[in-house]
């Protein structure tokens, strides 16, 4: 069977119930591809569709870079540039002689990869999510659906997100050996299932006893999220990952969180203590992997409450159960670490065949830059 495209112009053809998870898709991409993703995620503007072949459903986005503050999920200006700059700046451990120039060099990459059409492209695999969902099973026919793909946007590059090196080997090699090129991205840690080390260490351990000598903290897996709740939810994320970190990370909707918790895509775990709700995160599974790409909690309350370490031995526990590996997403490397959490690098993978040279010239840019220089450097500064 071909492989076919749906967009908002035709998405009412899609027979969803022939399509794996078709339905959970459904209920979590209908919405933003109808209304638009603006209204979804207030800081992305490109077009979203499904490509849709063998029985299975991958999400992409068109690149569609506005404005500074687009969200990096979706633009590789944002996540090369914008971001980096952001980081670099905001961040005590670089130089200082680093952190004065920074500007002005991003500027000019900022120009010279606007020039170039760097965001003129198609995001294969998107769920607008700093983590990444993991593909399980990918058909053999994934090469011949991004040829159609290709061809009904000649014009672009196509950027496969968030591939983990050493968890998705299979469709890794494949897309190499398909002319893919990769880029490296973010520092991720995970836990295998099979690791039973991490349980000795101290940190888990003692992390552990403060869960369980908790009194009054409730974790609740609600059907449905009510209104109050989708509020907070938004708020908690906003305060830890826009206000504390960066405004390039996705500025959610309620709407994008009602359609993602009822999707079962990204179902909500919330926190409670005396029914006052505390946390919440987003936790996805597949055959292989456990991650929670959305966390939030009330960082106005003392940090003797424990509520980071709470939601992260939540997390623990439930890949134990499961028998399932826990990616712990990026961030707090030392943290991580210290819990069990390996160090695995995620990259984007770009086809740029049929391209113009100058098209081609900023992804080898960034993949040459990546590979000497950022990749070394993020591996020291997580040491």
């Amino acid at each position: 069977m071909s492989a076919k495209i749906f967009t908002q112009a035709n998405l009412y053809k899609l027979k969803w119930e022939k399509y794996y998870l078709g339905e959970q898709f459904r209920q979590y991409f209908s919405p933003i591809i109808l209304d638009g993703v603006s209204n979804h995620i207030e800081n992305l503007y490109g077009e979203v569709g499904l490509l849709a072949f063998e029985g299975y459903l991958l999400p992409f986005t068109l690149g569609n870079y506005k404005r500074k503050k687009t969200a990096y999920v979706a633009s590789n200006i944002s996540q090369y540039i914008d971001y980096a700059e952001d980081e670099i700046i905001s961040n005590p451990k670089y130089k200082k002689q680093l952190r004065i120039i920074a500007p002005i060099v991003f500027e000019i990459l900022r120009v010279f990869s606007r020039a170039t059409g760097f965001d003129k492209c198609i995001f294969l695999n998107t769920f607008f999510l700093s983590t990444n969902l993991p593909q399980g099973k990918i058909p053999s026919g994934i090469e011949e659906a991004i040829k159609t793909l290709k061809k009904h946007y000649p014009n672009r590059a196509i950027v496969f997100k968030g591939i983990a090196a050493n968890r998705s080997l299979p469709l890794l090699h494949r897309l190499k050996q398909s002319g893919f090129k990769t880029i490296p991205g973010r520092l991720l840690y995970f836990i295998a299932h099979d690791d039973e080390d991490f349980k000795k260490k101290r940190p888990y351990q003692q992390d552990l006893k403060r869960w369980q000598k908790a009194e009054g903290f409730t974790w609740i897996k609600p059907e449905k999220l009510l209104e109050e709740q989708r509020r907070t939810i938004v708020k908690f994320y906003k305060d830890l990952y826009l206000e504390k970190y960066s405004l390039f990370n996705p500025q959610y909707t309620e709407r994008f969180i009602k359609a993602a918790h009822e999707s079962k895509i990204l179902p909500f775990d919330l926190l409670f203590k005396e029914n006052q709700l505390l946390a919440a995160q987003a936790i996805h599974t597949n055959q292989n992997e456990l991650t929670t790409p959305f966390i939030g909690y009330d960082q106005k309350k003392p940090k003797d409450w424990n509520l980071y370490r709470f939601m992260n031995i939540r997390m623990t526990q439930l890949a134990i159960e499961k028998n399932l590996d826990f990616n712990m997403s990026s961030g707090a490397g030392k943290f991580k670490k210290q819990r069990g959490g390996k160090p695995i690098f995620e990259y984007n993978l770009v086809y740029l065949k049929g391209m113009a040279f100058y098209r081609k010239w900023p992804y080898l840019l960034f993949k040459w830059l990546g590979n000497k220089y950022v990749k070394p450097a993020m591996l020291k500064m997580d040491d």
